[in-house]
């Protein structure tokens, strides 16, 4: 059975003796009536201008993030580019994942299945981007044409 969200940073802190930096989703509503997070010390807000590729229509986004690290251990400008490289995280991996493999529409369901998948995806990705690829989709279609491309892919990174 997968933790529910508030657990993870009980576990980090407690267990691990680590701090946390969680982005905190729409359908946490209780934020507004204070941090409900374990351990919190210090919630921020984020707006930012985002807009989809290929796409001059900018649209403006409000984020919560909530940490347990104070006010003396880590200013807001901290935060900040600890969010941005979230951020990036996701946008290299995450959004390649989603839209390259599509991992949404995966019907791979149970068991370990899902996980197997998005570590053999990951590994995927990884090996494209060791090798040099900055287009992931390009680097598959080229890989997809010859069958012993992706075995020397493999056995060279």
């Amino acid at each position: 059975m997968p933790a529910r969200p508030r657990e993870i940073p009980c576990r980090l802190v407690e267990q691990r003796g680590a701090h946390y930096l969680l982005t905190v989703k729409g359908n946490q509503p209780t934020l507004d009536d204070g941090i409900l997070f374990p351990h919190a010390a210090q919630a921020t807000q984020v707006t930012r201008k985002i807009r989809k590729r290929n796409n001059r229509k900018w649209r403006t986004e409000t984020v919560y993030a909530v940490t347990d690290l104070t006010a003396y251990q880590a200013r807001p400008d901290q935060l900040a580019t600890w969010l941005r490289g979230h951020w990036s995280i996701e946008d290299r991996l995450h959004w390649v994942r989603d839209v390259t493999f599509g991992e949404d529409l995966s019907q791979i369901r149970t068991g370990n299945g899902p996980q197997v998948m998005a570590k053999l995806r990951n590994l995927a990705i990884t090996l494209h981007r060791l090798a040099g690829a900055t287009n992931i989709a390009k680097a598959l279609r080229h890989h997809a044409r010859d069958p012993k491309l992706p075995l020397l892919l493999l056995l060279t990174s």
